[in-house]
This record gives C-alpha cells, structure tokens and sequence, in this order.
C-alpha cells in the first residue's frame, strides 16, 4: 500500500502492519523494499511512540547474569530457562 501526501496523516494499525509485512518479507528473500516517504515517516512516528512508553530502566536486584556474545547481548526464551535453572530461580 502506497501512501499519497494525502494520506501523510495518521496510518491505522492494518496499514502499519502490512509494511511491516513487506519489509520482514523482502528480508527473508535478501531483497530490497520499495517504501514511499510517507510509509518511512509514519514508521519512524510509531516506533518512536513504541520506545517513548516503554520503561528505559529496569530496576533489578543483583546479583544479574548477561548472557550472550558479541556483538548482540541477546537470549532465548529456552536459554533463559536453562540459566535460571541452573541458578535455582523458579517461575
């Protein structure tokens, strides 16, 4: 779905969404995505909601455990489960 000057105002939800679909889906392929500004603009607007009403910290007791690698920290829901098994904590 192309966005006309038109339609630059608020996208819905289904047409975020199916932009989303697009990029994931010329990323799997390794192929390039043709997105109109608008389409970009609108995408930055909504991620920039996302982030702003998420919490930028976390207040956690230590001890704390990172696990992962360069040049991603990242963990698995299977990988979290294992490691906190194996520190006893149960959930």
């Amino acid at each position: 779905m192309m966005m006309t000057r038109a339609s630059m105002g608020a996208m819905d939800a289904a047409a975020v969404d199916e932009v989303v679909r697009r990029l994931v889906e010329g990323g799997r392929g390794g192929r390039q995505v043709q997105l109109s500004e608008a389409e970009i603009r609108q995408l930055c607007v909504e991620a920039k909601q996302v982030l702003l009403s998420q919490p930028n910290l976390l207040r956690i007791h230590a001890p704390v455990k990172i696990c992962g690698g360069p040049p991603f920290v990242h963990l698995t829901y299977a990988c979290a489960c294992a490691m906190f098994c194996s520190i006893r904590v149960r959930f």
